[in-house]
């Protein structure tokens, strides 16, 4: 990164010297995006264009779909790596545009699409670290089509090429989880995408929950504070860090993680439930019932009826890329 940084430094020394010159501009562009300033990003590439004397540069459109891509601007970013792959078929990166191009789709919600991609780019690698990322995205796209027996057998593909894939022993432990109630193996394969990836905050958050079906309350709470450690303003880490204080019968610190998980998103329909079920709980305790009160009509408006819920909810949802 520290090189990255240099290499924006030297190359805005080059733009001031000569801004005309469209190849600098487009290097100076994409080592901000390599920093993730999308914003100058943006800003060198237009440079770029206006000055390169032939825009019908396979790099420069790579580059620009990436941009798109990262501004979640899905449309433009496929007509850029289109442009690219037409500008140079034999572009150096066809491989990886294309598996981009795959996991757009993906995002689309074109499941089929993006199956056809992917295993189309499959086809063309044989590099153990390529095979177990697309595998590991196949996987992935059959578990959002909810076909289950599929999305294991391509996780475990994707292990077979890459043993210490987190991605896929994440998502495989939580589907052991979620669909079989296997704890054990879920713990097992969470804990090691975990120790492989630790700044990885979902990891963390999956193992957590996985505990907490487990009763095992003091490893759950030590995963959920590595959770929250990485990745502070996930309100799901919040909302069910909430939970487990409920459950421990600590409903103070309850009250005070699911207020966390709604400023960080007040349309997080579990917290809200959860509110309610606490503020049922806990009606006779002063000290929690003066704070709730005040939310009470907030509640009503939501159509909550605190007494109506048997117990906390946790949102069994979550975004991968």
């Amino acid at each position: 990164m520290a090189l990255l940084h240099d290499a924006v430094e030297y190359l805005q020394q080059a733009v001031a010297f000569d801004d005309k010159d469209g190849h600098t501009w487009e290097e100076l562009a994409y080592c901000y995006l390599m920093i993730n300033d999308l914003q100058n990003s943006y800003t060198a590439y237009q440079h770029a264009l206006y000055h390169i004397q032939n825009p019908k540069d396979a790099r420069l459109w790579y580059g620009i779909g990436l941009l798109y891509d990262c501004y979640g601007s899905y449309g433009h970013a496929i007509e850029a790596f289109d442009a690219c792959l037409k500008m140079d078929p034999n572009f150096e990166l066809d491989h990886e545009v294309r598996f981009r191009v795959g996991i757009i789709n993906k995002q689309q919600g074109k499941h089929d699409e993006a199956l056809l991609i992917l295993h189309d780019v499959l086809q063309a690698v044989n590099d153990p670290a390529w095979c177990g990322d697309i595998w590991s995205q196949i996987g992935h796209v059959y578990e959002l089509k909810r076909e289950i027996k599929l999305a294991k057998n391509a996780y475990v593909k994707a292990l077979e090429y890459n043993k210490n894939h987190a991605k896929a022993l994440q998502q495989l432990g939580w589907l052991h989880y979620k669909d079989e109630d296997d704890f054990r193996s879920a713990i097992e394969y969470l804990k090691r995408a975990s120790e492989i990836d630790p700044q990885e905050g979902l990891g963390w958050y999956l193992l957590g929950r996985c505990y907490m079906a487990a009763h095992k309350h003091e490893l759950a709470y030590a995963a959920y504070e590595q959770a929250v450690n990485c990745d502070p303003n996930n309100p799901n880490v919040w909302c069910s860090l909430g939970v487990l204080y409920y459950q421990l019968h600590q409903n103070r610190d309850a009250l005070d993680a699911y207020t966390r998980a709604i400023k960080l998103d007040p349309h997080l329909c579990e917290v809200w439930y959860n509110v309610g079920t606490l503020y049922d709980s806990c009606i006779s305790d002063h000290g929690c019932t003066g704070r709730l009160q005040e939310g009470r009509g907030t509640w009503r408006q939501r159509g909550i009826h605190p007494r109506a819920h048997n117990g906390p909810h946790e949102e069994d949802e979550h975004l991968w890329r």
